[in-house]
């Protein structure tokens, strides 16, 4: 197994045992293990216990079957986008009572995050994987000088950086396990498994099973419940397919509009990156200090959410540049976990973002919000929890990094 899957897999591993005991990933970064103990965090806030559950989608269990993706490079890193399906079970617990139990097809996305080899300089400050104390490489292999841990280059990197579940609303293990044939089956998954499927790949292989399956099967057997599968099934395509064109809208347009000044620009690391800031915006409660949140955000509001899952849909409502600065306004779909206090419940929720960033400067693969330097007086500090610099307290703005959050709502 390739090194990539190892990662990947274990990663897959280890997120059930940190929804149990809130036990960091292995594999994630500083920036992950930030954000998972802000939701911990919230979890406990609640009393509620959360547990998740990973099987294949066919139902076995076991080593998955080959990794999809893509691959971004710079100067310094190499990212690799790579994402396999799950049946992701989530259950909520109060006491020893599960109040929320949900089974849904996932996509489960994860950005690995490489060193290119001779790139990194002994001299460049990194975090502490044990302690998030800022020191240079150099320091951290001769020895933490905060907590005294010793790190191998290979502790350091590779590591995943980003993750997502992307939900979709097709159950793609029931279109494959029903074994329809005929007309009724080769309609159903050409008029609404291409508007619904992740990928082109599984409307051709349900092509194929129907197809195949057809002469071993009574077809009027299957024809009665293909019709109404159908019917529902386009009912349901009907009222959400224009998310899907929109979706693929913003792709196109946002793609367009920021290679003009990027030309390494990638969608799909843009993607994960919005992904997790409304994680982080969502899971903090005092967001005062909030660095990747500029904006006015309701102290108490997103309290009672305690996860998120990506849709697989983002809308553009408007992109422009002004000076050196882009201004992206989109829109998030997500399905969210509430704790409503006698009942958990699982709503679908849309949030308009409004993000900024300087343009003029090319994406920073390598680029962590818990290893920023000041601008005043060049000193190193963690910008999650504080904005304005320890030493000289000059603020730290971040859209000259990276993207900022202006504005954060709910659109009802």
């Amino acid at each position: 197994m390739e090194e990539t899957e190892k990662i990947y897999y274990s990663f897959v591993r280890d997120l059930p045992r940190w929804a149990k005991d809130g036990t960091l990933p292995e594999g994630g970064n500083q920036d992950i293990a930030y954000y998972l103990e802000l939701q911990q965090n919230r979890l406990k806030e609640r009393n509620i216990r959360m547990e998740y559950r990973f099987s294949d989608r066919a139902g076995k269990k076991g080593e998955p079957k080959s990794l999809v993706g893509w691959t971004a490079k710079d100067q310094k890193y190499t990212l690799r986008m790579v994402a396999d399906d799950y049946s992701r079970e989530v259950r909520c617990y109060k006491g020893n009572k599960c109040l929320f139990k949900k089974k849904k097809d996932t996509l489960f996305y994860q950005v690995i995050t490489y060193m290119n080899d001779g790139s990194m300089s002994e001299d460049e400050l990194y975090s502490c994987p044990n302690c998030s104390a800022i020191s240079s490489v150099k320091a951290l292999l001769a020895g933490c000088p905060y907590c005294g841990t010793r790190f191998q280059m290979t502790d350091l990197f590779p590591k995943v950086t980003d993750f997502y579940y992307s939900d979709y609303e097709v159950n793609l293990s029931v279109i494959r396990g029903t074994k329809l044939v005929g007309p009724v089956y080769i309609a159903l998954v050409v008029l609404v498994g291409m508007l619904r499927a992740p990928s082109f790949g599984y409307v051709v292989q349900a092509l194929l099973i129907g197809i195949f399956m057809m002469p071993l099967f009574s077809f009027f057997g299957y024809l009665f419940f293909g019709v109404l599968f159908l019917i529902y099934s386009l009912f349901r395509g009907l009222f959400s397919v224009h998310r899907f064109v929109g979706r693929d809208q913003a792709r196109l347009k946002i793609t367009a509009f920021l290679k003009k000044y990027d030309p390494a620009f990638s969608y799909d690391y843009f993607l994960s990156k919005v992904v997790s800031l409304l994680k982080i915006i969502l899971f903090t409660d005092d967001r005062s200090n909030l660095a990747v949140c500029q904006g006015k955000v309701a102290g108490d509001a997103f309290r009672d959410i305690v996860d998120i899952a990506y849709q697989g849909t983002t809308t553009l409502n408007s992109c422009q540049v002004e000076g050196k600065y882009c201004y992206l306004d989109i829109n998030l779909f997500m399905s969210d976990i509430h704790d409503g206090g006698s009942k958990i419940y699982k709503k679908n929720d849309i949030f308009r973002m409004k993000l900024c960033k300087d343009i003029t400067k090319p994406e920073d693969y390598g680029f962590s919000i818990r290893k920023v330097q000041c601008r005043g007086c060049g000193g190193s500090f963690d910008a999650v929890r504080i904005r304005h610099c320890p030493f000289c307290g000059r603020e730290y703005d971040l859209k000259e990094d990276d993207w900022v959050v202006l504005d954060l709502e709910q659109v009802k």
